[in-house]
């Protein structure tokens, strides 16, 4: 089987993957094991490569031009003015919460959602639950462990990219409220905004920096993220929306406590109240009342609760397993 997966976010390898590239990346993974040619086709791309097997091709308008040679072709986002051939499957791989509806068609076979309560939700709002299948983001627990490094007491971060619509400026007031409740707090970013609209400028960081005292790392490696998670307390996630934030999976296996905001499927990810702390209403001042109890509960007990809850849920096999069923089911 012939395998095109697109994403028009894809990069290529000399960017850190991250979010919705390191999940598809793994998605297809599954499909080389199975022995699958696989390719992955985005506008982000500059350049051909092959990494781990999988062609990585860059496109200027779409897939409507490749994706006549595949057998199976997932979307991750729309389907680009493609022509469904008489032999192809169709899959939409939705990382986002939301499904838009004018994006949905009876030409997809499978539809797959990031977590069984994303999976429910859709199927809430209107889709075919005869199509609707789970594939869970897992992470690599080889890289996101606990180092049990030394953590600074009131250290604090954010990984994710540095837009607007991920809270950072929710978390800079509530980070500002803390400080002036007489808490020393630190807080580190690691990320970059440079593939994402309302991003962070490089300017804007230096501005943020002086006034707050804070650090931006930028983008990093899984090694060096899995490092800074071993060596702060708690990781703030305070977006607007998430259909299950990765970076929530890979704090709590390396032992750093999230306080996310309580929002799509952020709770799916979490054993609130015993591996994370989840806030309702997404203000500066609720996030600092969560960031508060936090910092005064989390021990190490609780840092161990999160290492074994992520190794149980997160583990790579999840995903293998849901793969290999719908690549089963595809060949039906």
């Amino acid at each position: 089987m012939n395998v095109l997966f697109y994403y028009p976010g894809f990069v290529n390898s000399d960017i850190p993957f991250a979010g919705t590239n390191e999940m598809l990346f793994a998605a297809a993974r599954v499909f080389i094991d199975l022995g699958c040619s696989v390719a992955i086709a985005s506008e982000k791309l500059v350049r051909f490569e092959k990494m781990d097997g999988i062609d990585l091709i860059p496109v200027d308008d779409g897939v409507n031009d490749l994706s006549a040679s595949f057998d199976l072709v997932i979307f991750s986002i729309g389907q680009r003015r493609c022509v469904k051939r008489r032999f192809q499957k169709w899959v939409r791989y939705q990382h986002c919460w939301h499904f838009p509806q004018n994006e949905y068609t009876d030409k997809y076979d499978f539809i797959i959602g990031v977590s069984d309560m994303h999976v429910n939700y859709m199927k809430w709002c209107g889709l075919p639950a005869d199509k609707l299948y789970c594939v869970p983001n897992t992470i690599n627990l080889d890289v996101f462990y606990d180092r049990k490094s030394y953590r600074k007491k009131g250290s604090a971060m954010f990984a994710g990219s540095l837009t607007r619509d991920k809270g950072i400026f929710i978390l800079l007031d509530a980070l500002r409220r803390v400080r002036t409740a007489g808490k020393e707090v630190t807080l580190d970013f690691y990320g970059d905004s440079v593939l994402s609209g309302g991003g962070i400028t490089a300017a804007e960081q230096d501005g943020i920096a002086k006034e707050y005292g804070v650090v931006f790392h930028g983008a990093v490696d899984k090694d060096t993220l899995a490092v800074a998670y071993s060596s702060h307390e708690i990781l703030c996630l305070p977006s607007v929306m998430e259909s299950f934030g990765l970076v929530i999976a890979e704090a709590q296996a390396c032992g750093c406590i999230p306080v996310a905001h309580n929002t799509g499927g952020v709770s799916a990810a979490v054993d609130n109240g015993k591996t994370a702390f989840l806030y309702d209403g997404n203000t500066a001042e609720n996030l600092y009342k969560a960031m508060k109890i936090a910092f005064d509960r989390v021990n190490d007990g609780m840092r161990n609760k999160a290492v074994d809850f992520a190794v149980n849920r997160f583990d790579r096999s999840r995903m293998r397993a849901a793969v290999e069923i719908i690549y089963r089911k595809l060949l039906t």
